[in-house]
């Protein structure tokens, strides 16, 4: 899990509203209809399950402390779902004490290392990485539906990459997955029973549809943008070359928060529809 920064994050919640709009022009789903679908659930059934609900944000000093507005930036996207939320004064064990006395049915903490959404009564965890990876694979999924070509290229073998094409296999789409590190690479496709590639060149040049989950920056240039290239990148640092962000923004699904805490808060409400 990467460490974000107040530059990561700080335009998140004033832009929350645009992005949701962004998403369905791009991918014909909103932020909440895409959380839901990556949950495996309908959004109306899941919302069903709000009612009674609340998430107790609770600040984290470990490792290398609090980031600037990150329990704000998380409380804007919990609220966007529906949910009622609210920040602890306190920070650690006795803010994780103080959202239970304030009666929060769910706990969000996160610290260097991991991000977690804990339901307290029924000892349901939604974690963020399986979450991101997951909502991107989605969003790439239903980007995907209308192409005559089922094939996707995962750019990095790390557990982002490897959630991710485990979740595209499921739906019978063909897999490639390419990695730097040639071992990394060749465990991850004989575990999954995916395709590999011999170069970044062969690996882009395999398929049009693109989800980067590598750790480098600038892997996707504008020379390897071909006419129906899609990409669903959740990586921090984002592994797409400046130039292409802006040129084919319509064509990049890419934020550092957003879809992965959405996806959490429907995965939790999900399990709790069917417990």
């Amino acid at each position: 899990m990467t460490r974000l920064r107040y530059d990561d994050i700080f335009h998140i919640s004033e832009q929350l509203t645009k992005y949701d709009s962004d998403l369905r022009r791009i991918i014909d789903m909103g932020l909440n209809e895409l959380g839901a679908a990556a949950a495996g659930a309908n959004l109306t059934e899941l919302q069903k399950y709000i009612k009674g609900e609340c998430v107790g944000i609770v600040p984290i000093t470990s490792g290398e402390g609090i980031i600037n507005s990150f329990s704000q930036t998380i409380k804007s996207i919990i609220d966007f779902t529906g949910l009622t939320s609210f920040i602890t004064n306190a920070t650690d064990v006795a803010g994780i004490a103080e959202a239970v006395e304030r009666k929060a049915t769910m706990l969000f903490i996160a610290d260097d290392a991991t991000c977690k959404l804990l339901h307290l009564k029924k000892s349901i965890i939604a974690d963020n990485s399986e979450c991101t990876s997951r909502g991107f694979a989605t969003a790439l999924k239903n980007k995907i539906k209308n192409s005559d070509k089922k094939k996707i290229t995962i750019l990095g073998a790390g557990p982002v990459g490897q959630m991710a094409a485990k979740n595209l296999k499921a739906d019978d789409i063909e897999i490639i997955i390419y990695d730097i590190d040639k071992e990394k690479m060749d465990t991850a496709a004989n575990n999954l029973g995916i395709g590999t590639a011999k170069s970044l060149q062969e690996a882009l040049d395999k398929s049009n549809f693109y989800f980067e989950a590598t750790t480098s920056i600038n892997t996707i240039k504008e020379n390897d943008i071909k006419a129906d290239t899609f990409i669903a990148a959740p990586g921090v640092p984002l592994g797409i070359d400046e130039t292409v962000i802006k040129k084919h923004a319509d064509r990049i699904i890419t934020d550092t928060l957003e879809i992965g805490v959405i996806t959490m808060v429907f995965t939790i409400l999900e399990k709790l529809s069917i417990i």
